[in-house]
């Protein structure tokens, strides 16, 4: 079964990037409903066509977004991956809102960089992407949120006599998790004076 793609503001865009050629610029009117099924794209010259999710030919961003233009405009992401690709690995997840890293490192190479060098700079970037508090890695799975994850609510939630015990029970607690379960000691205890 396809969806529709709907959108309020922004289009979907897909950008097909082949060697020696402009880059092609369409519009995403279908999915389907997983990632295995094809897409359908309308192209700019008016033709309409279903890409398989497979094709490393092509590229897809929100219109108004700086993706859209690094993909339009194959190595002028380079530079700035050179630079910074924790901040191109962000901006593509953001985009997205959810990504594999297949996809991921697919979208970076589309825009101009080496597989190679997208691939090593991505387990390079690994740790500074999981410390972003509005990007959840489970897996191989990225999710972007405009709000900032609490990745310790559960710690914080907890009773103070539980959140207490853990806290000085506890070998080898990091410093956010003894910081979120002193957040739920204090939170029963009274106002300081």
């Amino acid at each position: 079964m396809a969806v529709t793609v709907h959108t309020v503001g922004s289009q979907e865009i897909a950008v097909r990037v082949l060697p020696g050629e402009l880059p092609q610029r369409g519009i995403v009117v279908q999915r389907g409903k997983s990632a295995a099924s094809s897409i359908a794209v309308r192209w700019d010259g008016g033709s309409e066509e279903r890409i398989r999710p497979s094709d490393q030919t092509v590229g897809y961003a929100s219109d108004d977004t700086v993706c859209a233009q690094w993909l339009l405009d194959p190595g002028s992401v380079v530079e700035v991956f050179d630079s910074d690709p924790v901040h191109v690995f962000t901006e593509f997840i953001r985009d997205s809102r959810k990504i594999t890293k297949m996809m991921l490192l697919r979208r970076v190479v589309v825009a101009g960089v080496s597989e190679g060098h997208a691939a090593t700079s991505y387990a390079a970037s690994r740790a500074a992407l999981r410390a972003d508090p509005h990007i959840q890695i489970r897996s191989d799975s990225h999710t972007w949120s405009d709000v900032p994850i609490d990745r310790y609510v559960g710690l914080r939630s907890l009773p103070p006599h539980e959140a207490l015990d853990r806290l000085t029970g506890a070998r080898g607690l990091r410093a956010p998790q003894r910081a979120a379960l002193a957040d739920a000691v204090r939170a029963g205890l009274p106002p300081r004076e």
